[in-house]
């Protein structure tokens, strides 16, 4: 069974993610690609949770994540939002 989602709030967007493995292990961060979600990852997060804390976030507009207005989604904007999940986790 699936680890359950997390979720937190970047800039006005609610942000679902999945973590598996240690808390204190190295982290791994997992990005889908174009009209997927973090659900592609299930199992590689399950087979390298002995040795990482993975992290499969769904990035805005995909997934259980919000969606924001469709003049948002821009290459910059995505970047935004993963360089922010990573400092609110402090893995930056």
């Amino acid at each position: 069974m699936q680890d359950p989602l997390h979720r937190l709030e970047l800039d006005g967007i609610e942000i679902a993610y999945r973590t598996v493995g240690d808390d204190h292990a190295p982290a791994v961060v997992l990005l889908h690609g174009w009209a997927s979600s973090q659900r592609m990852w299930a199992s590689a997060q399950q087979h390298l949770a002995g040795t990482y804390r993975c992290l499969a976030l769904d990035l805005p507009g995909h997934g259980a994540s919000g969606k924001p207005p469709w003049t948002w989604y821009t290459i910059p904007r995505f970047a935004d939002v993963v360089a922010g999940f990573l400092q609110r986790l402090g893995l930056n």
